[in-house]
C-alpha cells in the first residue's frame, strides 16, 4: 500500500512552482506514510500498482502525454488504484482522457479560498498530502478533521467566529457553541458530546479566558480524554486572567499583537494552526500499529488465531477459544476494525457492506457467523450498548478485557496496590509534551483498571486527568484510588478542601518558608505512603540553567525505601537522561525485576500501553 508520485518534469516538464509543491507535499506524506518518488522514466516503466496504491501526478495543460505515462495509466485502471491529479494553473485543471472522472486537486481554487497567492504554495502542498493520507489510511484520519473549538464568549466571542468560518472555508468540522446548539438543548450535554467525537480541541487563549470555569471543564475533559489540544494564546501578556488548567508547559502559537482581520485576507495563520493540529492528532496513530501486534500476539500465545481481512480499511477476524467448559463449544468470533480516530456514524454503517464484498454475508435466518463487531479506536463510545452488534470500544480497554479472559490478573497478596507517579512536561516542544501526555494516559487506565492507586504529587494539569479517568471507572468511590500529595508552601487551606473533594489528600507543613525543603518533605511523605508498590517517572524538567530536578529525588527515596523504579525515556525530558545514564552503564544499578532489555524498550519505546502492562504485570497487579 503505496503511494507513487510522479515527478512533474516528467509531465509538464521543468516548472518551478510545480515543483515548490511536488518537494513540499512529498515531505509532509513522506512523514506519515510510505511513499516513493518517480524521478526517471525507468523507475517510471518499472511500477506495478496494486488495487491499495496511489498515484499523484501534474496534468498537462495540452495533453500530449508520453506513450511511457500513458502506459502507466492504463495499468493503473486495470489495477483499480486510486488517481490524485493536480490541476497547476486554471490550464492544467484538466486530468488525461484515461482518468477523466477522476477530480483534480485544484491550486488556484484552493490558494483563492484562503485568500493566498503562488507565494504561499507550501500550505496547498499541505492540505494535498493530507487528503491523500486520509485516502490511504481512512481509519487512521480523516482529510477533514473534527475540530472542537474552545473559547471564552466574553473577550473572545469574535474572534471565534472567524476561525470559525476559515475553518469552514477549508471545509473543516468545527464545532462552536453559539453556532451549532439549537435554542432549548442542553448545553453543556452537546458541548460535551461533540468534544468526545472531536479529533483536536483547538484552545483560543484570550486574556479573560482564566476566569472560565467552563473552559477549564472542557480542557480538563479533553486532556482526560487523551484527545490533542492545539493552544493559541492570543493578546498580551500584561492583565491576564491566569489559567486554571495550562493544556502543555508553552502554547503552541503565541499572538500577542493580532486582529481580527490578520486572521484571514492572505494570511497562513489559520492553515498552520490546522496543519500543526494535524501533525499532533496523527501522534496516536504510531501506536495504532502497536496495538495491533499486541492483539496479535495476546492471540498467538493462547492458541487463537488473527487474521487480516482488508489491510486499508484495519479489518481483522479474531477467533478466541472459550474458556474450558464441559461441552464443546464454538470459540468467539470478533471482527475489529481499527481507527486513529473517533469512528463516525457513517464509520458504523460502512462495515457492514465491506464484510459482505469480503464473503461474509449475513445469513437470512441464521445471521452473521461471529459474535461481535468492534471499532477500536483512541475513545470509547459512553453510548455503546453492548447487546449491539457494533460498538465502539478502546483499544485499552479491549485489550484489558482480552488479557483477562487468556489470561486473568492475579491479585497482590500484600494489599500495596499503589503506583508513585512522578511526572512533568520535559523542555521541549509543546507537540512533543503530546507524548506525556499518551503516556499519563495509558498508565493511569491501567493503573484504575487494575483496581490500583494513583499516587502523585499536585500536579495542576495532570492531576485532572487522574481525577477524570478515576470518576468514570469509579463514580461512586474513586477517591479511594487517588492519593494526591501537596505541600502548604504552594496550597491554601481553600485550594486543600477543595482537592479533597476528589481524592484523599495529604497536605504537608511549609518548611521554614522555603520552597525545595517544603517539596522534599513533601517527596518523602509520599514515597512513604504506606500503600506505594513502585515509583514510576515521566519527564521532568532536566538540570539545564542549574535547575535540580525533583524526579532524582524521588528516584533516591525511593530506592532507599526499597520500591522498584521504573523510568519512562521516550517523554524526553529528565527521565530521559536518567535512563540514557542506565543504560550506558549497562543496567548494573538494580531498578527493578524487569531484564534490561524490557529497561531499555522503557527508555525508547512510544507504546506506552504495552510497557504500562508489562511493568504491571512484573508487580503482580
Amino acid at each position: 500500500m503505496s503511494v507513487y508520485f510522479i515527478h512533474p518534469k516528467l509531465t509538464i516538464g521543468a516548472y518551478q512552482l510545480a515543483e515548490q509543491f511536488y518537494e513540499k507535499c512529498f515531505g509532509e506524506i513522506e512523514e506519515h506514510i510510505e511513499v516513493v518518488s518517480v524521478r526517471t522514466e525507468i523507475v517510471m516503466n518499472s511500477l506495478e500498482l496494486g488495487r491499495e496504491d496511489s498515484i499523484v501526478f501534474f496534468n498537462r495543460a495540452d495533453q500530449l502525454y508520453t506513450d511511457l505515462f500513458l502506459k502507466l495509466l492504463n495499468n493503473v485502471l486495470k489495477a483499480g488504484s486510486f488517481v490524485f491529479p493536480i490541476a497547476l494553473t486554471k490550464e492544467h485543471r484538466r486530468p488525461p482522457e484515461l482518468v477523466c472522472k477522476s477530480q483534480s486537486y485544484d491550486i488556484v481554487e484552493e490558494l483563492r479560498q484562503r485568500c493566498l497567492t503562488d507565494f504561499n504554495i507550501d500550505t496547498v502542498a499541505f492540505a494535498l498530502a493530507r487528503e491523500i493520507i486520509a485516502k490511504m489510511q481512512p481509519t487512521l484520519c480523516k482529510d477533514k478533521m473534527h475540530i472542537f473549538l474552545s473559547h471564552r464568549r466574553e473577550d473572545g466571542e469574535e474572534i471565534a467566529a472567524v476561525f470559525y468560518k476559515e475553518f469552514k472555508a477549508r471545509s473543516e468540522d468545527a464545532f462552536r457553541d453559539l453556532i451549532d446548539i439549537k435554542v432549548g438543548e442542553e448545553a453543556q450535554e452537546r458541548i460535551e458530546s461533540n468534544l468526545r467525537k472531536s479529533d483536536v480541541v483547538i484552545f483560543l487563549d484570550t486574556p479573560k479566558t482564566g476566569e472560565s470555569q467552563w473552559i477549564a471543564r472542557e480542557l480538563e475533559m479533553a486532556f482526560a480524554l487523551n484527545i490533542p489540544i492545539v493552544w493559541v494564546r492570543i493578546g498580551k501578556p500584561d492583565g491576564r486572567v491566569a489559567l486554571k488548567f495550562n493544556p502543555a508547559d508553552i502554547p503552541h502559537f503565541n499572538l500577542p499583537n493580532i486582529n481580527i482581520p490578520d486572521i484571514g485576507n492572505g494570511s497562513t495563520l489559520v492553515d498552520n494552526i490546522i496543519h500543526k493540529a494535524f501533525q499532533i492528532s496523527r501522534e496516536y496513530v504510531k501506536s495504532v500499529f502497536d496495538r495491533i501486534n499486541t492483539i496479535k500476539n495476546l492471540l498467538c500465545d493462547h492458541q487463537a488465531s488473527f487474521r487480516k481481512l482488508d489491510t486499508r480499511n484495519l479489518i481483522f477476524k479474531l477467533t478466541i477459544p472459550r474458556s474450558k467448559l464441559k461441552y464443546r463449544e464454538r470459540p468467539l468470533v470478533h471482527i475489529v476494525q481499527c481507527y486513529g480516530r473517533f469512528p463516525k456514524d457513517e464509520d458504523k454503517g460502512s462495515l457492514q457492506p465491506k464484510l459482505s464484498k469480503l464473503g461474509y454475508e449475513e445469513h437470512p435466518e441464521h445471521g452473521t457467523f461471529y459474535d461481535s463487531t468492534i471499532l477500536l479506536a483512541p475513545i470509547g463510545d459512553d453510548n455503546s450498548c453492548y447487546e449491539n452488534t457494533c460498538i465502539t470500544e478502546s483499544f485499552d480497554d479491549y485489550l484489558y478485557y482480552l488479557e483477562n479472559y487468556l489470561k486473568p490478573i492475579s491479585t497482590q497478596s500484600n494489599g500495596k496496590k499503589g503506583i508513585i507517579v512522578s511526572g512533568a512536561f520535559p523542555d521541549c516542544e509543546p507537540e512533543y509534551q503530546q507524548n506525556l501526555h499518551n503516556a499519563l494516559f495509558a498508565f493511569a487506565n491501567e493503573i484504575y483498571q487494575r483496581q490500583g492507586i494513583i499516587i502523585f504529587g499536585a500536579h495542576p494539569t495532570f492531576q485532572h486527568l487522574f481525577f477524570n479517568l478515576g470518576k468514570k471507572l469509579y463514580p461512586n468511590n474513586y477517591k479511594e484510588y487517588i492519593h494526591l500529595y501537596i505541600s502548604k508552601y504552594f496550597a491554601t487551606t481553600g485550594i486543600i478542601g477543595d482537592l479533597n473533594s476528589y481524592a484523599a489528600v495529604t497536605a504537608t507543613e511549609n518548611v521554614e518558608e522555603d520552597r525545595e525543603k517544603s517539596l522534599s518533605l513533601m517527596r518523602k511523605t509520599m514515597i512513604e505512603d504506606n500503600k506505594a508498590l513502585a515509583l514510576i517517572c515521566l519527564g521532568g524538567k532536566t538540570k539545564a540553567g542549574g535547575h535540580k530536578p525533583g524526579v532524582d529525588e524521588e528516584i533516591e527515596l525511593a530506592r532507599a525505601k526499597g520500591l522498584p523504579v521504573f523510568i519512562i525515556g521516550s517523554v524526553g525530558g529528565r527521565s530521559s537522561e536518567i535512563a540514557k545514564e542506565y543504560e550506558v552503564g549497562g543496567w548494573k544499578e538494580h531498578l527493578n525485576s524487569m531484564s534490561n532489555e524490557d529497561n531499555k524498550m522503557l527508555m525508547v519505546s512510544l507504546d506506552y500501553r504495552v510497557m504500562a502492562n508489562k511493568i504491571f504485570r512484573s508487580l503482580g497487579l
